[in-house]
């Protein structure tokens, strides 16, 4: 599961690095969610009718207005169709962090790890090992909310917080209690549930989102 894990923040990493470029593109369309406007498994015909132009045989760009702010977006395709989405802008007050935590929310996603880097350290919390020791689901959020506290405290580096559905971080505890950490079959059960990685960087001071279904980082990561 820790290989998967790792995977998924690795292609976290480029898709921050590809929205840096992401810089031109048609008017944003103004939605209630930025989450919503693109997203994985809709087709390119599709998201050209959004307003994403090409870039690239397998990449996409567009730009979204979300609480007020502008996005730049990147997608990236496989069989002409949407696997995954990777939405980043300047992160410019703590109310758009909440506003991420309230998207998270109201997708019944649930932090499963926490990666901390400061000074060239990296600190890891794995919230489904936790699970599998007892900690209850509001435990958990608070060592999220704890966390952000200590990113905002810290002198540079980075945070990224990987979210899935409930019950899938309930199975994972599971398995990891039983000692079975077969990422093939989690995959396989849960192939189909949505993925979000939220990303930030002081370096940059700039908040990155990517989505995409288990399935597909699995494949990947494996790549």
């Amino acid at each position: 599961m820790k290989t998967l894990i790792a995977s998924i923040l690795t292609l976290c990493l480029c898709a921050c690095a590809a929205c840096a470029w992401a810089q031109e593109g048609s008017d944003p369309p103004e939605e209630a969610s930025g989450l919503d406007i693109f997203y994985p498994g809709m087709s390119r015909a599709d998201a050209q009718e959004k307003g994403a132009v090409a870039a690239g045989e397998s990449q996409m760009k567009a730009k979204v207005d979300w609480d007020g702010t502008s996005w730049n977006v990147v997608l990236i395709l496989k069989d002409d169709n949407v696997a995954i989405v990777s939405l980043a802008t300047k992160l410019t007050s703590n109310a758009m962090v909440y506003g991420m935590l309230q998207a998270m929310e109201e997708r019944l996603a649930v932090p499963l790890t926490i990666t901390r880097k400061v000074k060239g350290e990296k600190k890891q919390q794995q919230l489904y090992e936790m699970k599998s020791k007892g900690k209850s689901d509001d435990e958990l959020n608070e060592v999220m909310v704890q966390a952000l506290g200590d990113y905002a405290d810290q002198d540079g580096g980075s945070i990224s917080i990987l979210y899935c559905p409930l019950d899938m971080r309930t199975r994972m505890a599971e398995l990891f209690k039983a000692g079975n950490e077969d990422e093939n079959a989690l995959a396989k059960e849960y192939g189909d549930s949505m993925i979000y990685t939220m990303r930030i960087s002081q370096s940059n001071d700039v908040i990155t989102v990517m989505v995409a279904s288990l399935e597909t980082l699995s494949v990947l990561g494996q790549e």
